[in-house]
């Protein structure tokens, strides 16, 4: 094999790496889950902790607020999840059945009212999932769409 057939070679190889990790990132089966928390007045509360639990497995993660009072939880598997905000001199609150699918993110806002940790204020609505975070358009293709695929006059199960 002559060198610039190897170089030629190497090089298609290394190209085909690179233009395949970013497809394989976005075909993740995760999602997450961000917020900002405020108390009534509208100010930004930092450092409030952010519960995250999975209705299912029972799973939970935890995450701080920053200073601007925001959150972010990523790599959550796909399933229903209950949010709760707490923080010394605030009522906890928290928030149900935030069902998350494959590249879902889900914002999970909170305004904590000023009060003893021993309140919490519950929130049971489900709201309409809507990715108002990021532009991208995902979709679940299930088995039997992806059986009726049409393929252009073979037949798969020929030999």
């Amino acid at each position: 094999m002559s060198r610039i057939r190897q170089i030629f070679l190497l090089s298609a190889v290394l190209f085909s790496l690179f233009a395949l990790t970013g497809t394989l990132r976005a075909q993740t089966g995760t999602a997450q889950i961000t917020g900002a928390i405020t108390d009534p007045t509208g100010a930004v509360i930092p450092q409030v902790n952010v519960n995250i639990k999975n209705q299912r497995t029972g799973m939970t993660w935890n995450a701080t607020t920053s200073g601007t009072g925001k959150y972010t939880v990523t790599a959550l598997p796909v399933g229903v999840y209950n949010v709760t905000a707490t923080k010394q001199g605030f009522r906890s609150a928290q928030r149900s059945q935030i069902r998350l699918s494959v590249g879902e993110t889900a914002e999970a806002d909170f305004s904590l009212a000023v009060g003893s940790v021993t309140q919490t204020v519950s929130i049971e609505a489900n709201p309409v999932s809507i990715d108002t975070v990021s532009a991208s358009q995902t979709q679940l293709v299930g088995e039997r769409q992806i059986s009726n695929l049409p393929l252009n006059g073979r037949n798969s199960r020929s030999s």
